[in-house]
C-alpha cells in the first residue's frame, strides 16, 4: 500500500524532528491520494502539525474538518502553551455532541506540567471511579497517591511525537468503531511507534484481539499492564477472566477473578462493582447483592449511580 508506506516515511521523519523531510514526504503522498477523502483528512491534520512544529505557530486558512479540527486545535494550542489552552480544553471536554472525556487526561497532564496541581486535583475530585473511564480512573489514582510524574511521563503537550501519536490513536479508534481491526491495529502501531510510553492505548489492541477471538495474542498484550498501574492491572485480570470463561467455563472464570480480587488491599468502588457484576453473570445473586450493597452504602441518597444500582 503506497499510502501506508509513505505515511511511515512521514512519521519516521517526524520522530527524528526532521520537519522539512516530513513535509516533502507528505506532499508526495498527498499528490497520490487526491481521490481518497479519509486519507486526505489524515494528511491535512499531519500537514497542520508539521507546520506547527516547524514554524512554532498555527497554520492560517486551514481546512475545517469538524470534530477532528476541534481536537487538533486544542493540542496545537497546548503545544504552543497558548494562553487560551484552558478555554480550548474546556470547550472540547464540555462539548455535548460526543463523549470527549478522554481529553480530560491530557488536560490533567497539561495542568501538572505547568505546576497547577490544585487545579488538577479539583478536577479529579469530581470523578467517581465507578462510572469513569479506565484512563481517567488511572489518572485519578496517580494524582490521589501523589504519583504526578506518571501523567507527564506518559504524555506531554510539549512533545511533538506525543501529540501526533494521540492523533493516530484517534484514527485507530475510528477504524475500530467500524470493526476494521486491521486498519485500527495499523494506526495503533504507528501511535505506539511515536509514543511507546503510552502503553495504556494497548487496551484498544486487546479489545480488537479479543473480539477476533485471538486469545493467545490478547493474553500476551495484557502482560504489558503491571501491578503498579492498579486500574489497568485490574482491567488485565478482568479480561483474563473473560478469556477463561470463553475457553473453559464461567465457574473457573469466577474462581480466578475472586481469588485476584481478595489479593487487593484497597478495594475501590470500581473493583467492587466489577466483582458484583461477575457474581451476577454467574447467577450467584446473593453474593452480587452483597457487593452492590457495599457500594450503595457509600453513596449519597441523591446520587444517580445509587439509583442505577438500586434498579439492578
Amino acid at each position: 500500500n503506497f499510502f501506508e508506506a509513505q505515511l511511515l516515511l512521514v512519521l519516521d521523519s517526524l520522530k527524528k524532528n526532521d520537519y522539512q523531510k516530513a513535509a516533502q514526504y507528505l506532499k508526495k503522498t498527498t499528490d497520490f491520494n487526491e481521490s481518497d477523502r479519509f486519507n486526505l483528512t489524515i494528511l491535512e491534520i499531519l500537514n497542520q502539525y508539521i507546520f506547527l512544529f516547524k514554524e512554532k505557530k498555527i497554520l492560517d486558512n486551514k481546512k475545517n474538518l469538524g470534530k477532528l479540527s476541534i481536537i487538533s486545535e486544542t493540542f496545537q494550542k497546548c503545544y504552543l502553551e497558548d494562553t487560551n489552552t484552558d478555554k480550548y480544553f474546556s470547550n472540547l471536554i464540555n462539548n455535548t455532541e460526543a463523549d470527549y472525556s478522554r481529553y480530560i487526561f491530557f488536560y490533567l497532564s497539561y495542568l501538572i506540567e505547568n505546576n497547577r496541581i490544585n487545579d488538577a486535583k479539583k478536577i479529579t475530585e469530581d470523578l467517581q471511579y465507578i462510572n469513569t473511564t479506565l484512563l481517567l480512573s488511572q489518572a485519578k489514582s496517580w494524582i490521589k497517591n501523589n504519583n504526578l510524574g506518571k501523567l507527564i511521563n506518559v504524555f506531554s503537550c510539549k512533545n511533538s511525537n506525543d501529540v501526533v501519536a494521540e492523533f493516530l490513536f484517534l484514527i485507530s479508534n475510528l477504524y475500530s468503531s467500524q470493526d476494521n481491526f486491521e486498519k485500527s491495529n495499523f494506526y495503533l502501531s504507528l501511535s505506539n511507534f511515536l509514543n511507546p510510553k503510552f502503553i495504556f492505548n494497548l487496551s484498544l489492541i486487546v479489545e480488537n484481539q479479543y473480539l477476533n477471538e485471538e486469545y493467545k495474542k490478547t493474553k500476551k498484550t495484557l502482560k504489558k499492564f503491571k501491578k503498579e498501574d492498579n486500574f489497568y492491572y485490574w482491567y488485565r485480570i478482568k479480561k483474563e477472566a473473560q478469556i477463561i470463561a470463553k475457553q473453559r467455563n464461567k465457574k473457573e472464570s469466577l474462581n480466578y477473578i475472586t481469588a485476584e480480587f481478595h489479593k487487593i488491599d484497597k478495594q475501590n468502588n470500581k473493583v467492587i462493582f466489577d466483582i458484583a457484576n461477575f457474581y451476577k453473570s454467574s447467577n450467584e445473586y446473593e453474593k452480587a447483592i452483597k457487593y452492590y450493597s457495599k457500594i450503595i452504602n457509600t453513596l449519597d441518597d441523591f446520587s444517580k449511580i445509587k439509583s442505577d444500582l438500586l434498579y439492578r
